[in-house]
């Protein structure tokens, strides 16, 4: 694809139908969030990325700027993250709905930086397939990107089709692919893998498949994995899951509440390396709240972003907790980030 996503400062699409799958970052003293949205479905040629911004850490929000790509290419499964050096990463996946459905079997990582001066990059391919969340620094330097090439859609990018990691030695500017997970064809949905990096250097992947979450692991910064096996927070609904560790050195994992569907949103803990883990802490009890992505803020405040009825309220969905020695301490009530017709 050479394609240039076309980015508009500060709009949004009031006729939107459906959206969800969000990400969010704090950079700057302010809280960014990302989502998806648009056309009539998921997913759709109309499909397009909004960047909205909070300055009063989630009270209030403002839409930043509109992200689409030309054509029958979709825009879709954003993420923001903070690099090492401080900078702030916007990236989004895009697919040509006119080649296949879904997923073209190439797909593409995009990403746009702003650095110092604030100012945004100009897009650029980052890899193939489909990438959703926050990249891990490991123990070598690397900075490791979970990509998935889907086995939906033709044969057409040159990579395996796996739960695939791309690896930059040299800060961003060039990323290349490092080793992978394959599933087997009764199990793999769309992989959604995090990472989180162990004191003594091993990588865990959790990823999602169509039993619940398995898991890998990787004691060579992840050029080689582990068969992958059901993971100890089964039983879990077939869904995306956020799978970090904050400064303090805990684990956490936020997934749904709920063994089979996407009810409930929990926070679990480990203070032990994930040899064990706290019990669940609901912190929204609603039914179809699912796709939590989070950030620790400066005062170890953990605010978690996901959606709610992508297909009816569409709402974006803002929760905060505190976690303290290992456990959370409190919780804030949700608030509303965004939602359809507002």
């Amino acid at each position: 694809m050479s394609h240039t996503a076309i980015v508009t400062p500060g709009a949004a699409d009031p006729g939107r139908i459906w959206q969800g799958i969000p990400s969010i970052a704090r950079w700057r003293d302010r809280l960014w969030v990302t989502w998806y949205t648009g056309g009539p479905r998921e997913p759709s040629p109309d499909n397009h990325v909004l960047l909205a911004v909070s300055d009063d850490d989630g009270a209030t929000w403002q839409i930043e700027s509109t992200l689409s790509a030309p054509g029958s290419v979709r825009a879709f499964d954003p993420n923001l993250w903070v690099d090492p050096l401080g900078r702030l990463w916007h990236t989004w996946n895009e697919t040509d709905e006119a080649v296949a459905e879904l997923f073209d079997g190439r797909g593409g990582v995009w990403a746009r930086v702003a650095g110092e001066s604030g100012d945004w990059s100009a897009p650029r391919r980052l890899a193939s397939g489909v990438a959703m969340n926050t990249p891990t620094v490991a123990a070598d330097g690397s900075w490791l990107l979970s990509s998935a090439l889907w086995s939906q859609g033709p044969e057409a990018a040159p990579d395996p089709r796996a739960a695939n990691v791309f690896a930059s030695t040299d800060e961003g500017e060039t990323w290349s692919l490092r080793g992978g997970v394959p599933l087997a064809a009764g199990e793999r949905t769309f992989d959604e893998h995090m990472i989180v990096a162990l004191p003594d250097g091993t990588l865990w992947m959790v990823l999602r498949t169509l039993r619940g979450l398995a898991e890998s692991f990787s004691t060579d910064h992840g050029a080689h994995w582990t068969v992958a096996r059901p993971s100890g927070f089964n039983p879990q609904p077939s869904s995306r899951v956020w799978f970090s560790t904050l400064r303090d050195g805990t684990i956490v994992l936020v997934g749904n509440a709920t063994p089979m569907t996407r009810d409930g949103i929990a926070v679990r803990t480990s203070v032990d390396g994930g040899l064990t883990w706290s019990f669940p802490v609901i912190i929204d009890e609603r039914h179809w709240v699912s796709y939590p992505d989070a950030v620790e803020g400066d005062d170890g405040t953990l605010h978690i972003v996901y959606d709610r009825d992508r297909n009816g309220a569409g709402e974006i969905i803002l929760s905060t907790v505190r976690i303290e020695g290992g456990r959370v301490t409190s919780a804030g009530p949700p608030v509303t980030v965004d939602r359809l017709g507002a």
